[in-house]
């Protein structure tokens, strides 16, 4: 095998291997992206939880495993009305069980992009440390990125000189 042959198994795996890291951490890099672009310019208004529901399944050691989600609606600032849903693990709050009238919540949203939200609950925001980390982590990931393209412009860059 060539050095040139070894670069590109070199290559080829880790980009493989980028490949299926990004994929598999996706949601939290998004979340990331968007509870910062929420803290830094992010409005509130009042809005309403007009659903929710709660699944168990059984969890790959036989535990039980809660899963919930809502659907609430909100109007923006310029009166346009969103709907928006949230997702998650464990049980439902006891007052979001059985809903017969709209529950109230405070839905955080971006003014040029409403349809960027998510509903703030009981819960604060989540603190500026935990945010740096996540920011940090996803700086590494592009980073990677970045260092995988050079290398196959490169590699593209010496296949096309050597003719």
């Amino acid at each position: 095998m060539t050095k040139s042959d070894e670069s590109e198994s070199k290559f080829l795996v880790l980009a493989v291997t980028l490949v299926l890291l990004t994929l598999m951490l996706w949601g939290p890099i998004r979340s990331l992206s968007w509870d910062l672009l929420l803290r830094v310019g992010g409005a509130h208004a009042n809005g309403e939880i007009v659903s929710a529901e709660e699944d168990i399944e059984e969890g790959s050691e036989g535990q039980s495993v809660w899963f919930h989600s809502a659907v609430y609606t909100f109007q923006t600032s310029d009166g346009e009305q969103m709907m928006g849903a949230v997702r998650g693990t464990g049980r439902l709050r006891e007052d979001l069980r059985e809903i017969y009238d709209p529950v109230p919540v405070v839905v955080e949203y971006l003014p040029r992009y409403p349809t960027i939200n998510a509903p703030r609950f009981d819960r604060q925001p989540q603190p500026w440390s935990g945010l740096i980390w996540r920011s940090m982590l996803a700086l590494t990931f592009v980073s990677a990125w970045i260092y995988v393209l050079v290398l196959g412009v490169r590699a593209a860059a010496r296949r096309l000189a050597s003719g």
